[in-house]
C-alpha cells in the first residue's frame, strides 16, 4: 500500500461530498457542507489516494496550537488495510511540525473501528456528549458521542 496525500482545496469539495456520503451513508455531512470550508484559513486537510484512486481524507481546523478533526472516512471496499491509520499519522505528524500541541475529536459511542484507531494512535478519553449525534434511518436515537485529545509531541522551532 502506498498512499499519496493532497493538501485539500477548494476544488476538492465536490469529491469530499462523496467519499463523504460513501464513508457514512445516512450519517454523512449533507451535501455542500464542504464548500466554503477546504482550503480556508484555518482549514487543514488531506486527500489520501492510492495511484490516482481517491481511498479517504481528512479535515481539521485548527485554532492557535489546538485541532479538531471535523471529520475522517476511508471508503468501505478500502477499510481494514491500514488506510485510515496511515492518513490519521501522516495527519499527526503535519500538526506537530505546524507546532499544533494537541487534537480533539468526538466519535460515535458504537463506532467501534474508529475508536480503536484513536486509541492506537494515543488519543485519551476527556468525555462524553450526550444525545449529540441525530438520528438515522440505521440508528433512530440520538447518540451520544465520546470525546476525545492528542497529545502532540513538541517540536523545536
Amino acid at each position: 500500500m502506498t498512499l499519496t496525500f493532497i493538501p485539500l482545496t477548494q476544488v476538492h469539495a465536490p469529491l469530499l461530498d462523496i467519499l463523504e456520503r460513501d464513508a457514512f451513508g445516512h450519517e454523512a455531512w449533507p451535501k455542500g457542507a464542504f464548500d466554503g470550508l477546504v482550503g480556508r484559513g484555518s482549514f487543514v486537510g488531506f486527500l489520501a489516494q492510492e495511484g490516482d484512486e481517491p481511498v479517504g481524507y481528512v479535515l481539521v481546523q485548527t485554532v492557535l496550537d489546538e485541532a479538531e478533526i471535523l471529520s475522517i472516512g476511508i471508503r468501505p471496499d478500502r477499510r481494514g488495510r491500514g488506510y485510515g491509520r496511515t492518513l490519521l499519522a501522516h495527519l499527526l505528524d503535519t500538526l506537530a511540525a505546524r507546532h499544533i500541541n494537541a487534537v480533539y475529536l468526538e466519535v460515535r459511542r458504537t463506532n467501534d473501528a474508529a475508536i480503536r484507531l484513536y486509541e492506537q494512535a494515543g488519543a485519551e478519553a476527556t468525555g462524553v456528549r450526550k444525545r449529540y449525534y441525530d438520528p438515522t434511518p440505521e440508528k433512530p436515537y440520538r447518540e451520544d458521542a465520546l470525546t476525545y485529545r492528542i497529545a502532540l509531541p513538541k517540536r523545536p522551532d
